[in-house]
C-alpha cells in the first residue's frame, strides 16, 4: 500500500468507479446521440459528468489542473 496508491483510491471511490470504468462510461457516452447533443449543446448537467468521468479516468490530468 504506498501513498500514491492510496490517495487514488480514495479519489475513485468518491465515484465508485475505476479509471477503465470511467473511460467505458465516456465511451458510451460518446456514442448516445441524445447526450452529445446536451454535451455540445452547453448543457449543464451533461458537461459536469462529463468533467467528473474525464477526472476518473485520467487522475494525472485531473490531478496537474
Amino acid at each position: 500500500h504506498s501513498d500514491g496508491g492510496a490517495n487514488m483510491n480514495a479519489n475513485n471511490a468518491m465515484f465508485g468507479m475505476t479509471p477503465a470504468v470511467a473511460q467505458a462510461k465516456i465511451n458510451d457516452l460518446t456514442l448516445d446521440k441524445e447526450f452529445m447533443s446536451q454535451y455540445l449543446g452547453g448543457n449543464k448537467e451533461a458537461m459536469s459528468r462529463m468533467t467528473r468521468l474525464h477526472a476518473v479516468a485520467h487522475p494525472e490530468v485531473a490531478g496537474s489542473e
